[in-house]
């Protein structure tokens, strides 16, 4: 009846509340345990509430009880009325925290097939690029920019992973010029010419958004330092008529990983690895380019 079921909900959002009063204090010395204690009560009152399973599966992860929090989610998984995108995204997520990552993707995509989350789609792209196919995440991460285009976390991955399958294209091109395959030749320059853009393009933005953060500063200097590398090596094996243009690219990629490596010394003074890095290059550009 109505009397019996406020009741019920009274004591649920006690014990509820306190356990994430005890997860989020820093009073409680046994916090986790406490947390833990109350929010089984939780689920024991009403097995259908999502946010009591969800606090405990935390709980427990913040334990290093990593077995008890996903099997609080499969409970949770059961005894719901209908699937729920949560549940499968956070299974997700500690699938890929134990390195279990076609199950991590198999978690991600059953939550998004539920209910679209850009969270979900994150932890996606994650897990994709930690089993290996950066193709896959690429793809996702255009999709999601889409969505997002502001989202400077979103633009910085997207220009790593680029920056990745840009590696590999360039490696098919160095194959292709040593086997006289012309096709080929044409096919790579061309799809390079695109994904550079893009790769261009998305890490710029991400570093214009966040002048100061050096992660996105350390993935210009490095992505221009890899394509001025590749170029180099090209020059060796590539046609004579694509020589010029492609030692003037190399000229260009090269001042520009000095540039952004010189903006991370601003940031990271007193790094003898990124100052050495920096006189390198420098050394580097007036042996190979002054004319």
């Amino acid at each position: 009846n109505a009397e019996m079921e406020s009741l019920l909900q009274r004591y649920w959002a006690q014990e509820h509340n306190a356990g994430i009063r005890a997860l989020e204090s820093a009073e409680y010395k046994d916090r986790l345990l406490v947390a833990s204690s109350h929010l089984r009560n939780a689920v024991a009152l009403k097995p259908n509430e999502i946010s009591s399973y969800i606090a405990l599966s935390n709980a427990y992860y913040s334990g290093g009880k990593m077995k008890l929090a996903v099997r609080t989610l499969r409970d949770a998984e059961k005894n719901l009325d209908a699937p729920n995108s949560i549940i499968y995204e956070k299974l997700g997520f500690l699938a890929l925290e134990q390195g279990e990552t076609e199950e991590s993707v198999r978690l991600y995509e059953q939550s998004l097939a539920i209910q679209d989350n850009k969270n979900a789609a994150f932890g996606l792209v994650n897990a994709l690029i930690s089993n290996g196919d950066s193709y896959g995440a690429v793809q996702l991460l255009s999709t999601l920019l889409e969505r997002y285009p502001n989202d400077t976390e979103i633009n910085h991955v997207y220009g790593v992973q680029l920056n990745i399958v840009l590696d590999r294209y360039l490696t098919q091109l160095h194959d292709a010029y040593e086997q006289d395959n012309a096709d080929e030749v044409d096919r790579l320059r061309s799809e390079i010419t695109l994904m550079m853009d893009g790769a261009e393009n998305q890490l710029t933005e991400a570093y214009q958004n966040d002048i100061s953060n050096t992660a996105f500063v350390e993935s210009l200097a490095i992505f221009y330092n890899n394509l001025t590398s590749k170029y180099l090596e090209m020059l060796e094996v590539a046609y004579t008529e694509h020589v010029n243009p492609m030692s003037d690219s190399a000229a260009e990629y090269l001042d520009k990983a000095i540039t952004y490596y010189q903006r991370m010394r601003q940031l990271r003074p007193n790094d003898p690895e990124v100052l050495k890095k920096a006189e390198t290059l420098g050394e580097l550009r007036i042996v190979l380019f002054t004319y």
